[in-house]
């Protein structure tokens, strides 16, 4: 019988404090905007933040991901900690003195995202130093059933918060959920911590990170991948919403129809925990995007609610399975002591992805029907995927781990 991944005393304690940790991260993304546009008023000014962030985020990952490769992703994920919870405990006193100065509060946010760049590459590389390669999968699908279940309940515990402790309560429980996982990660120690014998200069570091992304053909194939359904599905995303409100849904069903797609990836996340890692799992993560994109084209001919949100479901669980096997790959195939450069450079990717689809699609939402838009986005999304399931029967690529 397999061993649970929770008997890993290690993983419990991190999956614990990064559940804390995310949830009221993902409660200050919702409410900041907000925040910022109930006192200044000014949608510009929210549009501008969300933009230097997004911005700073972008260039400071690589740069983040490659000293990931080079000191301990433990200390590097306190030190994000640390920051995060310095910055949320400021911005709590500020809110609950009235104290608003929006050059202030920028850099503020801007601080508080390189703690953000400084943990997501070294938490995401960290994984494999304190979890069994038998149970890599298990812990991925954890991860991402809890991302998702958190992407949930934010929105909806983010509006009941505002009601009884206001913004400046849900900063201060932002800075308390930092502290916790600061203290948590102080008790532990990653039994497979990166041990670097002949430390390289920085940037040559981070020059090999540039070629490693490019190195292999397989995880050139992912990469692409990786970066035209991300475009795809940030476009999808706008695409839905305004198609919910041109179709005269009620609110009820606004929330029921965005709810389905995460509970979706849940769910699909949990099946993933089946498969075994092999060369189908590379042929599955293309295939399981083939069977979304089926999905998402047919929702654009659906105008019942129900079957809409029924269509968002599977579409859902479908992303759920290729995204965990996707997650498996990466950390199957890139060595140890270069997945902090990997996942850096693939979140700046990713990032600037979804900006890219928003705006590609918001000028065409102007002049064509939502549900057209939604038919040819599920149809680009399939047609792409079965061009790299092909290309991967092709090129006969290989699973073989890169070499540092």
């Amino acid at each position: 019988m397999k061993k649970s991944v929770f008997r890993n005393v290690i993983f419990t304690k991190i999956y614990f404090s990064s559940s804390i940790s995310f949830l009221a991260d993902r409660l200050v993304v919702f409410v900041v905007p907000l925040w910022i546009m109930s006192v200044t008023e000014s949608s510009t000014k929210v549009a501008l933040i969300n933009a230097l962030i997004t911005i700073t985020t972008v260039l400071i990952t690589p740069l983040t991901g490659t000293l990931a490769d080079r000191v301990s992703r433990r200390k590097l994920m306190i030190l994000a900690d640390l920051i995060r919870m310095i910055i949320m405990t400021i911005l709590g006193l500020l809110t609950f003195y009235n104290i608003f100065l929006f050059e202030l509060v920028v850099m503020l946010f801007l601080l508080r995202s390189v703690g953000t760049s400084l943990s997501s590459p070294a938490s995401n590389a960290a994984l494999v130093t304190f979890v069994d390669k038998e149970q890599i999968n298990s812990a991925i699908a954890l991860r991402q059933t809890m991302n998702q279940l958190v992407s949930v309940a934010a929105p909806l515990l983010g509006g009941i918060l505002l009601v009884w402790i206001h913004y400046e309560g849900i900063f201060w429980m932002d800075a308390v959920a930092f502290l916790i996982s600061f203290t948590i990660l102080l008790t532990v120690r990653f039994p497979r911590e990166l041990e670097l014998k002949k430390r390289k200069p920085f940037w040559s570091d981070f020059k090999e990170g540039m070629q490693m992304m490019f190195r292999s053909k397989t995880i050139r194939s992912l990469i692409m991948s990786a970066g035209i359904i991300n475009v795809l599905g940030a476009a999808l995303t706008v695409t839905l919403q305004v198609f919910v409100v041109r179709a005269e849904f009620s609110p009820v069903w606004w929330s029921i129809i965005f709810a389905s797609s995460p509970v979706g990836i849940m769910v699909g996340a949990v099946l993933a925990r089946t498969f075994k890692f092999s060369l189908k799992t590379l042929s599955n993560s293309f295939f399981f995007t083939m069977i979304m994109g089926v999905f998402n084209t047919l929702m654009g001919f659906v105008n019942n609610p129900l079957f809409f949100s029924v269509l968002f479901f599977l579409s859902g669980l479908a992303f759920g399975i290729s995204n965990v096997n996707f997650g498996v790959l990466y950390r199957e195939m890139i060595a140890s002591e270069q997945q902090g450069r990997f996942f850096g450079f693939l979140n700046s990717l990713l990032l600037v992805s979804v900006p890219l689809g928003q705006m590609l699609v918001g000028l065409v939402l102007e002049i064509s029907k939502a549900e057209v838009i939604i038919q040819l986005l599920g149809i680009l999304t399939t047609v792409s995927a079965f061009i790299f399931w092909v290309y991967l029967k092709r090129q006969k690529l290989s699973l073989e781990k890169l070499s540092p």
